[in-house]
């Protein structure tokens, strides 16, 4: 009978995985050559989650979006806070 060899998992991120700058959506610029220009928007969340930003505006809702600069490849994480009435 052959030997079962086991590999031990390791905690974090796979190999080779991107890792993503998370940036508020009123200053959506690139943080390697602070372009405003995006590709295609992917990987959208969504969550219902309550509180007041940092200009204690309440909001109710937070959006996740990846995103990849145009003009350098760069991705990044948008975050968007819609608040009670208003759309974004």
């Amino acid at each position: 009978m052959a030997d079962k060899t086991t590999t031990k998992r390791r905690p974090g991120r796979p190999k080779g995985s991107k890792t993503a700058e998370a940036v508020r959506v009123t200053n959506t610029r690139c943080g390697k050559c602070q372009s405003t220009k995006k590709k295609a928007l992917r990987i959208v969340r969504e969550r219902s989650i309550s509180g007041t930003d940092d200009k204690g505006r309440p909001y109710n809702r937070v959006v996740w979006r990846r995103v990849q600069c145009a003009n350098c490849g760069q991705h990044r994480v948008e975050i968007e806070k819609h608040y009670d009435g208003d759309a974004l």
